[in-house]
Formats: C-alpha cells, structure tokens, sequence
C-alpha cells in the first residue's frame, strides 16, 4: 500500500482515514516528512530524526532493544507514534531502564 513518490527520496503512506474506510486511493497518499502532530505516527526514518540520531544509529539501537518497540506495523514498515518517542525522550532515553 505504500510506495516512493516520483523522486523516490520519501515514503508515501496511505492517509490514516482511508487506511480506516479501506478506500485508500491513489490521491490519500501523504509523504512521511510532514510535521506530525501530537499522536502522529512515524516512519523509522522519522522517528531517528526525532531523537537526533542517524537512521543507522536509530537502527543498532533498535537491535540492541534500547529503543521503544513499534506501535504499528503496515507490511514491512514499522511505525511509532509520536507521544511513544516522546514519551521515550522525556524519560532520559537510552540512560532509562524500561523501553519496552
């Protein structure tokens, strides 16, 4: 259902509401660098950039379980809503004990 817009440099997603209706369309796509708002979700890439890490880094960390587990899955992409980085950010981090 997702797909890379012309440029192929950002993932498009299908809009929340259409992906709720089951009528997602060609023109519900949203590009995954919009600002997102509280409850947002976000793309790996997205939620690296929120914790001021590199993609890679974001990755290791997710490997290692030093970061929150996805809050969704479409297909093969994982997302995170934004008050669970949030949330992981305010509470220190990699330095807290619990991520989960």
């Amino acid at each position: 259902m997702s797909r890379r817009d012309g440029d192929g440099g950002h993932l498009l997603v299908p809009a929340l509401g259409a992906l709720r209706a089951g009528k997602a369309e060609e023109g519900d796509h949203v590009t995954s660098d919009a600002a997102p708002t509280a409850g947002a979700y976000l793309t790996r890439r997205d939620a690296a950039a929120r914790c001021r890490v590199s993609v890679s880094t974001f990755d290791r960390l997710r490997r290692q379980q030093r970061v929150p587990l996805p809050d969704a899955e479409v297909g093969r992409h994982v997302l995170w809503n934004s008050v669970t980085i949030d949330r992981f950010l305010e509470a220190g981090g990699t330095r807290g004990e619990d991520v989960g």
